[in-house]
């Protein structure tokens, strides 16, 4: 399929150029499924989000399910565990471990029992966040290295990673992620993890993730969402995402590369 995507470089808000470029999206997305009906017709596509906190990721799924779902796609997005973790502690390894595994088990019964019921599965953090946080935990001594090893080898095994067909990771400096989180906050109190130390070292722990691991991946794709507005963030990842399924479908695989970091 031809790719005459509207430019992800610059987002337009002139009316008329948007409605354009919303008839493009609809009519790609039609093609798309028609193609992934005829090619992978038992198999979900799973899409993992990951990243900084507040760098858009909860919006940008919440839209995509939404543009997906009402252009005719079968989508599941899986519960995102974090919020409901009995374990307090965020930095303890457990906590770590308790949210991939969650992902990890939810993802397993579907695909085992119900692999035809959608034709996509978006995870709200799942196997690379936790390699990204195991990452972190490991440079600030909360995880010695033969554990960080053992935990990342379970994790990157290819029965995992071979079943997820593209990660979106979005990065936003500390500021931006900060800015974010209070901007609807009546205090300016941080948190354990909300706070300039913390997501200025988690941001070097995902990029130190996607030089290292990102070939034991289908596709990755990265998006710093620093200074761009949040519905400009949703248009410009649901244009990567629908270029990237259009060669999922098309079975032409490949790693995908926006960022000379990771390359």
């Amino acid at each position: 399929m031809k790719n005459n995507s509207p430019s992800s470089d610059t987002v337009s808000h002139d009316p008329d150029e948007i409605v354009s470029n919303i008839e493009y999206l609809e009519r790609k997305v039609e093609s798309i499924l028609s193609e992934k009906k005829k090619t992978r017709r038992n198999r979900p596509i799973v899409i993992e989000f990951c990243g900084t906190p507040k760098a858009g990721k909860t919006s940008c799924i919440s839209s995509l399910a939404i543009f997906l779902k009402r252009n005719g796609f079968k989508v599941h997005v899986l519960t995102e565990r974090a919020g409901n973790c009995p374990i307090r502690n965020k930095f303890d390894p457990n906590f770590n471990i308790w949210t991939g595994c969650s992902a990890l088990m939810e993802l397993s019964e579907i695909l085992s029992n119900r692999p035809s019921d959608f034709d996509v599965i978006i995870m709200d953090r799942g196997i690379f966040d936790a390699v990204c946080w195991f990452n972190w935990q490991f440079v600030h001594d909360k995880l010695d290295e033969e554990h960080y090893e053992r935990f990342l080898e379970f994790f990157l095994a290819p029965h995992w990673a071979d079943r997820v067909d593209l990660i979106y990771a979005l990065t936003a400096d500390a500021r931006t992620s900060l800015e974010r989180e209070y901007a609807n906050l009546l205090t300016r109190k941080r948190g354990t993890v909300m706070n300039d130390s913390v997501l200025g070292d988690y941001n070097l722990a995902v990029e130190s993730a996607l030089k290292r691991f990102h070939t034991r991946f289908k596709r990755v794709e990265k998006i710093d969402t620093s200074g761009i507005p949040q519905n400009d963030v949703s248009f410009l990842v649901t244009i990567g995402i629908l270029d990237a399924l259009d060669d999922i479908v098309s079975e032409r695989i490949g790693y995908i590369s926006r960022t000379p970091e990771i390359d």
